[in-house]
């Protein structure tokens, strides 16, 4: 069965319940996670709707559960061809690097809060 797109009306339930399972599973390994947005689409205006929307979800979500959010994993990646492999989506050695630089601090945090 295909997942729904954002704008299907059974994304909203089945991203929450997508959540729900992720934050029962690290409950219950008494783990920490953070959870990372990403947005595809094709066009620029599509983009700014879609990643508004999924935002505030992947927001509202966080705050529901008490999960760590870094918004955009592809942040200062997206966009920088030297940064992703040649089809322009995927992130090279180099994109992954500075997704781990990123999101370092993060874990670090989580690392030294447990």
């Amino acid at each position: 069965m295909p997942e729904p797109a954002f704008d299907d009306p059974g994304f909203d339930a089945a991203f929450e319940a997508a959540a729900d399972r992720c934050r029962e599973l690290t409950r219950a390994q008494a783990a920490e996670f953070v959870t990372t947005g990403r947005v595809v689409v094709k066009n620029a205006f599509a983009r700014s709707m879609a990643e508004t929307i999924c935002e505030a979800a992947w927001r509202e979500l966080a705050d529901k559960h008490g999960i760590m959010l870094y918004p955009f994993i592809l942040e200062g990646v997206a966009a920088r061809s030297e940064l992703n492999q040649d089809d322009g989506m995927h992130p090279n050695a180099l994109g992954v690097a500075v997704i781990v630089e990123r999101l370092g601090p993060i874990v670090r945090q989580l690392i030294d809060s447990g």
